[in-house]
C-alpha cells in the first residue's frame, strides 16, 4: 500500500497543471484531492510499517528522526520550488514536482523489504 498509494494518486495530481480559469479549476481541485488522498494513505501506511518492524525500545527515536528529516526538508523544498518557479514558471515547476511524485513509487518498490520482519 505504501508505494501503491503514490503510484495511483501521483499521476492524478498532475491534473493541477491543466487548471485554467473557470471550469478548468475542476482539474486543480481533482488533482489536489487525489494528491492529498495519496499523501494521507502513504503517511498512515509508512508509520504502520515503522511500528511493525522497529523494536519498541527504539521506535520513538526512529519516529522522531523521521519527523525531523521530513519537516527539515520542507523549507528546502519551498526554497527549491520558489527558485524553479522564478526560472521556469508555475506550470513548469508543477510538472517537475509531478515527475518527482511519479518517480517516488519506483524508489519505494526498490527500497522496501518484501516481507518486513520485526527486529528485536
Amino acid at each position: 500500500m505504501i508505494w501503491v498509494s503514490l503510484a495511483v494518486t501521483g499521476p492524478l495530481a498532475l491534473l493541477i497543471v491543466l487548471a485554467t480559469p473557470g471550469w478548468g479549476l475542476a482539474f486543480a481541485v481533482a488533482g489536489m484531492a487525489a494528491g492529498e488522498l495519496g499523501q494521507i494513505v502513504y503517511a498512515i501506511t509508512s508509520v504502520s510499517l515503522r511500528q511493525r518492524i522497529c523494536p519498541d525500545r527504539i521506535l520513538s527515536r526512529v519516529n522522531a528522526t523521521m519527523r525531523v528529516a521530513i519537516m527539515g526538508l520542507f523549507p528546502l523544498g519551498a526554497l527549491l520550488g520558489g527558485v524553479l518557479g522564478e526560472a521556469i514558471g508555475a506550470r513548469g515547476t508543477l510538472l517537475v514536482a509531478g515527475a518527482v511524485v511519479l518517480i517516488a513509487p519506483v524508489l519505494l518498490v526498490v527500497g522496501l523489504p518484501r516481507t518486513p520482519e520485526r527486529v528485536e
